[in-house]
């Protein structure tokens, strides 16, 4: 489900561009923008690996606004993180806008390898044809951490208008921490015909408050649905019968889907439903857990 591309990657200040400041340099700076980063930590579940390595490993969620509740730069400087054990690398990776970078909430658009897509979110439109909206959790796939208690440190540091900006945030992981079992996943889906349909989930592990199906065809994710109860219905609009079939949002044909349950606000923390500079990124336990669970398969 991993999808980090350049056309995601240009997306760094999702919800409103007129939102996002400048670093130009200007006489006499007057620094409009009041910008706060954030974070919280908890950890990812992914035990068969399906948005990186295979295993449990330390959760990071940032958001670095301005008052608007928009990304506080256009370039917000190279990010920085630390933990108990040091330094944590956070590989640039090979897109544009960099992954070592933070925005709204967490990295650009698709450097942890999921995205926010309809119906979870608002759809694409004539202004905005690749509405997809970043997820907030740091991908530390390439060099994974054990969750390890103490103190995280997530920094940065901007030049705007000739002058250099420093922000950071601190959490911290409990002693005694939560790994929240993985979900069940998606164990049916009936087709609308459309590109569309009701998929059954099975109930959410203890602990998790929200679930995400996320949709992927082929090489691209297509679609991202909260599940209400134990069902998800993403409505289609094209055609499956037609000639030739042309089902949307999910192609016609074979797909795969996986489930993401949080026990924080993994939705409604970022954009657009979020428009904060100090969203709420942890849930009654006090951290930002995520679990992840195995791929299923279907057609439409």
């Amino acid at each position: 489900m991993r999808k980090l591309s350049a056309a995601l990657a240009a997306l760094a200040c999702v919800a409103a561009a007129a939102g996002c400041t400048t670093n130009n340099t200007v006489g006499g700076p007057v620094f409009a923008t009041h910008a706060k980063l954030v974070m919280s930590v908890g950890t990812i579940n992914d035990p068969h690996g399906e948005l990186g390595p295979a295993g449990t490993f330390q959760n990071i969620v940032t958001a670095f606004r301005n008052q608007l509740g928009n990304s506080a730069f256009i370039s917000p400087g190279t990010a920085s993180l630390t933990g108990p054990g040091g330094a944590i690398t956070l590989p640039a990776g090979s897109g544009a806008p960099p992954c070592n970078e933070f925005f709204v909430y967490g990295q650009t658009v698709g450097c942890n390898g999921l995205v926010g897509m309809a119906p979870a979110y608002p759809p694409p439109d004539s202004l905005h044809p690749l509405y997809q909206y970043p997820t907030g959790f740091i991908s530390l796939s390439f060099v994974p951490i054990s969750p390890t208690p103490g103190q995280y440190t997530a920094a940065t540091t901007v030049t705007a208008n000739g002058h250099t900006l420093t922000y950071s945030a601190s959490a911290t992981m409990p002693a005694s921490f939560t790994v929240l079992g993985q979900p069940g996943g998606a164990t049916n889906f009936v087709s609308d015909g459309k590109g569309g349909g009701t998929f059954t989930v099975t109930a959410a592990p203890p602990g998790a408050t929200e679930q995400v199906v996320e949709v992927a065809s082929g090489p691209a994710q297509v679609a991202s649905a909260l599940v209400s109860g134990t069902t998800a219905t993403i409505t289609g609009t094209g055609n499956c019968a037609g000639t030739p079939p042309a089902g949307s949002p999910i192609p016609c044909g074979g797909f795969v889907v996986i489930v993401v349950a949080a026990d924080y606000p993994f939705v409604e923390a970022g954009p657009p439903a979020s428009k904060t500079n100090n969203p709420t990124l942890t849930g009654s336990n006090g951290t930002s857990d995520l679990s992840i669970s195995g791929l299923s398969s279907f057609n439409e």
